[in-house]
């Protein structure tokens, strides 16, 4: 059977396509309360807004469905986007958070926009909060970004500090050893090659990197 929150919201979504406005707009604001930990009761009051071109109102419904669960970060943006809202707009609509700026930042380069994609990219890898915050999974997404526009500097970057805040990640020391190596700094690589199969011996990306600095006859530390 449904939940009050279901009549209410199905209700005034009814009571919507007949131009009863007002009441709809009420009934939907009663269905997040009824269920306001839900974030989709959010959304669908946002989708309901924005089709009728309240970007301000919608936006605060998102905001609040995103601070509840951040994991809805895509779902919003994409009901954003479908209502034609312009990526600027989307970067005002979205609560401020990591997890979020991250979850956008992989929108904007997955179609096309760079320049506020680099935006939040880089304030990540320039960041100094609080580690907890982190995730390793988004200092990979900005070194392939970053690695994709022929910045190899800031790809390093990215996986400096990606081993700096993990160091159980192996996978992340070997990339920043390998991005060392690809720099002409060979005897740093050669280091963090070394501390990767310290952790893990058997590791064979590490293993093949510092083969080949010793092949090439390079000072080996």
């Amino acid at each position: 059977m449904p939940a009050n929150w279901e009549y209410l919201q199905g209700y005034g979504l009814f009571l919507s396509r007949r131009g009863e406005n007002e009441v709809a707009g009420k009934l939907l604001e009663a269905g997040t309360i009824q269920d306001s930990s839900n974030p989709l009761r959010y959304l669908l009051q946002a989708s309901w807004l924005l089709s009728g071109g309240n970007k301000e109102a919608a936006f605060g419904a998102i905001r609040k469905a995103i601070s509840i669960k951040p994991e809805y970060t895509s779902d919003a943006i994409a009901l954003l986007v479908l209502n034609g809202v312009t990526n600027d707009e989307i970067s005002q609509a979205l609560p401020p958070g990591l997890e979020v700026e991250m979850k956008f930042a992989g929108y904007l380069g997955a179609t096309g926009d760079n320049r506020m994609a680099e935006r939040y990219y880089r304030r990540l890898i320039e960041s100094r909060g609080d580690p907890g915050g982190f995730n390793p999974s988004y200092f990979y997404s900005a070194c392939d970004f970053f690695l994709k526009e022929g910045a190899l500097s800031d790809a390093l970057k990215a996986m400096e500090k990606a081993a700096g805040l993990f160091p159980e990640d192996n996978g992340a020391r070997v990339i920043y050893a390998e991005l060392l190596e690809k720099s002409g700094k060979t005897e740093m690589a050669a280091v963090e090659f070394r501390k990767a199969l310290n952790v893990e011996p058997s590791n064979r990306r590490a293993a093949e990197g510092l083969g080949r600095i010793e092949a090439k006859g390079q000072p080996v530390p």
